[in-house]
C-alpha cells in the first residue's frame, strides 16, 4: 500500500488536496544506505510506494525508490541532488531512482537541470528510457514518456549530453529533439518555445505560491509564513515569497530583515514592487532605520 508522504494537507471546497513542503536535511546515513537524492518541494498528491519508519528520512530517496505523482495538474515535485543538479517531476509521472544520479522515467514528464560543480568530480544525470540512455553532464532537458511516444528535448545554449541506444553513442547539441517511435530513434530540432512551456508545466513553484497566497488571503498567517519560507529556500528568486516574508518581518518589527527581503523583491520584480508601494516604503525605511 502506498505511503502518502504529504506533510501538509489542506481541504478546499469540493476538493481534497495534499501538499508536501520539505526542506533538505543533512544526510543521516552512510554507505549503501545513503540517499541518492532529496525531495525539496512537492505540491499535490505525491507518493512513494515504500514505507519510511524514520520520519526524519521521509524526504530521502534511496536506490530503487519510485516516486509517483497523481493526475492532478498541480501534483509536481522538485528533487535535488547533492551535486547541485535537480529534477522537476510533472503530474501523472512515475520515476525510479538508481545510484549515481541515475533515474528511469517510466511514464509522464520531467525537466532535469545538470549543474556541475567545480569542487566535485563530474556527476552527470543518467536518464534511462525504453529507447536508450541519456548522460547529461551540463544543461537542461525535458523528457516525456507515454503510451504513444518518448521524447527528450535538449535546452540551453551550454549543454554537454550524450545519447546511447542500440545504434551506438551520439553527441547532442542545444535544440536537439530525440523522438522514439515504432522502434526507431530520430534526432531532430525542437522549437525554442517548448522550453518555457515544459518548464512551467513540471515545476512545483507556481502551485506552491498559489497555495501559500491563498493561506495568506484567508489570514492563516502561520501556514503562509511557513510555506513562503520553504518556497524561498527552493526558489531564492521567487518574488512572491520575498514580498510576503518582508511583510511578516515588518509585522514582527524585524526591520533589517524586512528591508533585506524587500530589496530582494525590488531586484526580482521592480514593476511589481512599485505597483505594491514597496519601492516607496523601502526608501522611507532606508532613511529612518538603516
Amino acid at each position: 500500500m502506498f505511503k502518502n508522504i504529504c506533510l501538509y494537507c489542506q481541504t478546499m471546497t469540493g476538493i481534497l488536496g495534499f501538499i508536501l513542503f520539505c526542506t533538505s536535511p543533512e544526510s543521516l546515513a552512510l554507505g549503501s544506505s545513503a540517499p541518492v537524492a532529496k525531495i525539496a518541494l512537492c505540491t499535490g498528491n505525491v507518493q512513494i510506494p515504500k514505507k519510511r519508519d524514520d520520519l526524519s528520512m521521509q524526504t530521502d530517496l534511496m536506490p530503487g525508490d519510485e516516486l509517483i505523482t497523481s493526475g492532478n495538474p498541480d501534483s509536481r515535485c522538485r528533487i535535488n541532488y547533492s551535486s547541485g543538479s535537480s529534477v522537476d517531476v510533472g503530474s501523472d509521472t512515475k520515476i525510479k531512482f538508481h545510484d549515481n544520479q541515475g533515474l528511469s522515467l517510466l511514464q509522464g514528464q520531467i525537466v532535469a537541470y545538470a549543474m556541475p560543480s567545480s569542487n566535485l568530480a563530474e556527476q552527470a544525470i543518467i536518464l534511462k528510457t525504453d529507447a536508450g540512455k541519456l548522460k547529461l553532464s551540463m544543461g537542461k532537458i525535458f523528457a516525456s514518456v507515454d503510451a504513444k511516444k518518448q521524447q527528450i528535448a535538449i535546452f540551453n545554449d551550454l549543454v554537454a549530453a550524450m545519447w546511447n541506444d542500440k545504434n551506438g553513442e551520439s553527441k547532442l547539441y542545444p535544440g536537439n529533439l530525440i523522438n522514439h517511435a515504432s522502434g526507431s530513434v530520430e534526432i531532430t530540432q525542437t522549437p525554442r518555445s517548448v522550453e518555457t512551456e515544459m518548464s512551467e508545466r513540471a515545476s512545483p513553484e507556481v502551485p506552491a505560491v498559489r497555495l501559500a497566497t491563498l493561506a495568506f488571503k484567508n489570514r492563516d498567517f502561520n501556514t503562509a509564513r511557513r510555506l513562503f519560507t520553504q518556497i524561498q529556500q527552493v526558489y531564492p528568486y521567487n518574488a512572491a515569497s520575498a514580498y510576503h516574508l518582508g511583510l511578516f518581518d515588518l509585522k514582527d518589527n524585524r526591520v533589517p530583515e524586512a528591508v533585506e527581503q524587500w530589496r530582494k523583491y525590488v531586484e526580482i520584480d521592480p514593476e511589481g514592487a512599485k505597483a505594491n508601494g514597496v519601492t516607496k516604503q523601502l526608501s522611507l525605511m532606508n532613511a529612518h532605520y538603516i
